[in-house]
């Protein structure tokens, strides 16, 4: 074949594929209409997924987005807290995964002996073989509605009354009761029994079981569910020639809006993992929020994104996302943008 027909052919399949990925990157408006997963709910859970959540400086946010997968499926609201708790525990009660977090456990870190962060996918797995978990209400990450000082300060707090009646194990309930009331986490549930608790375990087995303490014979049940992930087509690895490589690109970025429009037609939310950085002037480190909407303006599909920084838009890289929900901590960010941040994205299958 003559090198300007070669060219021809070359320059064509270039744009063809090009062309075709970009109409197979981008939902369009007939796929985008209007959807909310609060839409059918009742006004508990309308309020649940409406109000914004502070997680502060505990890196917990895989537990506020599992909490949201959950709270759809049983229609209850469901405590983040206490599903931290049983991940904790787990997490403690592995020598192989301990050691791992314990290796990467940083010097700066806010907490220095509760486990932060989680691989979500591994996290919503345990947790989705549990028989009971505790409400919103009962066990509530910030009961002092988005003063999170207090819910640091009783886990720093926790963490030193754990290690002196460890140093100093003739100490009794009287010796530490006066600041065991100090905190908010143990309000309710003051009871001799707690001295107990934190001097027979390490602290996580002791928080999971003050967990369980927060919410007994309240507990919500819950039937085991499968849980799924799929990874962002900008994370896969592509083989073969180009026009191949391409292809498949098209193919899985198809296949990934499907499963999220598909989520939201049938009002279920799903966990979105991106690059905390990528969306917020913080650091570069894994994040989880949840999708919950989806709705198109600005001429693109919109997806909707609740957060877990509160009510605040000033951190958000303003060219990334396309709009700001204040009043209900979340944001909005068009399919290419979302497309571009996604590491995975989490959901139950029915």
């Amino acid at each position: 074949m003559p090198k300007n027909e070669d060219m021809i052919k070359k320059v064509t399949l270039i744009i063809f594929f090009t062309f075709t990925l970009r109409a197979h990157a981008l939902v369009s408006k007939a796929e985008c209409t209007d959807v909310d997963i609060r839409d059918n709910m009742n006004e508990q859970m309308k309020e649940y997924f409406s109000t914004p959540r502070n997680q502060g400086l505990i890196g917990w946010c895989y537990a506020f987005a599992i909490s949201d997968l959950i709270s759809a499926q049983i229609k209850r609201p469901v405590s983040a807290m206490h599903i931290a708790a049983m991940w904790n525990q787990k997490v403690e009660n592995n020598p192989f995964m301990r050691l791992s977090w314990e290796l990467n456990r940083s010097s700066k870190s806010t907490l220095q002996k509760f486990y932060q962060g989680a691989y979500t996918a591994q996290a919503l797995k345990h947790i989705s073989k549990q028989n009971k978990i505790c409400s919103e209400k009962d066990f509530p990450f910030d009961p002092t509605n988005l003063k999170i000082r207090s819910t640091i300060y009783d886990f720093k707090k926790l963490e030193k009354i754990k290690k002196t009646l460890d140093e100093s194990p003739n100490l009794g309930y009287q010796d530490v009761k006066h600041e065991l009331e100090k905190l908010t986490l143990l309000a309710d549930i003051m009871d001799p029994q707690l001295i107990n608790i934190l001097k027979g375990d390490d602290l996580n087995n002791a928080f999971a079981k003050i967990a369980l303490k927060k919410c007994e014979n309240k507990e919500l049940t819950l039937q085991e569910f499968k849980p799924k992930k799929i990874k962002a087509p900008n994370t896969l690895r592509y083989t073969g020639k180009a026009w191949e490589r391409n292809l498949a690109k098209q193919k899985n970025t198809k296949n990934f809006f499907k499963i999220i429009n598909s989520l939201l037609n049938a009002h279920q939310p799903m966990i979105l993992t991106y690059p905390l950085n990528k969306v917020l002037a913080q650091a570069n480190v894994p994040h989880t929020n949840t999708v919950i909407a989806r709705k198109w303006f600005k001429n693109k599909c919109q997806y909707k994104v609740r957060n877990t920084f509160g009510a605040s838009c000033n951190l958000y890289h303003q060219n990334v996302i396309t709009d700001c929900n204040r009043d209900e901590g979340a944001f909005w960010i068009s399919d290419e943008a979302l497309l571009q941040i996604a590491k995975s994205i989490n959901y139950i299958s029915n």
